[in-house]
């Protein structure tokens, strides 16, 4: 993910480059077009990866492993130090934190729902400073 935020345009917005490099990371070729997954294998990954306590500290700690490097790419963008500041790494934990509740959503979803615009609502929400949704 942090390669793919590195390969963005450097003049585009840092929210928008991360939106597109999360949506191009979890869109990968076993999902159609219309953002429905082509391999029910895929889904099952994902939900062993979310759901299953012998996997989950795996996750948790390749999880770890990106977020440490999207903070050191937001850095380069951003023009801030993943050591000495706390910006890249908080966006950074936020980012992966929202990927996480899009995918948990997805993997709910019924009728099922594309990854793509769960990740790009989660994610402009997070960057809209999480307002208070009206009551339904």
């Amino acid at each position: 993910m942090a390669d793919d935020l590195r390969a963005r345009p450097a003049d585009e917005p840092l929210t928008e480059a991360i939106a597109g490099a999360m949506v191009t990371r979890f869109t990968p070729e076993s999902v159609a077009d219309d953002g429905h997954p082509r391999s029910r294998q895929w889904v099952d990954g994902i939900r062993l990866m979310l759901t299953e306590p012998e996997v989950q500290g795996e996750y948790l700690r390749a999880n770890m492993l990106v977020q440490r490097e999207l903070a050191k790419a937001i850095a380069g963008r951003t023009g801030t130090d993943v050591l000495d500041d706390m910006y890249p790494n908080l966006v950074a934990a936020a980012t992966g934190a929202a990927t996480t509740v899009a995918m948990e959503h997805w993997l709910r979803a019924d009728p099922t729902v594309a990854i793509g615009p769960l990740l790009r609502e989660v994610l402009d929400q997070l960057w809209a400073g999480l307002p208070t949704p009206p009551k339904r």
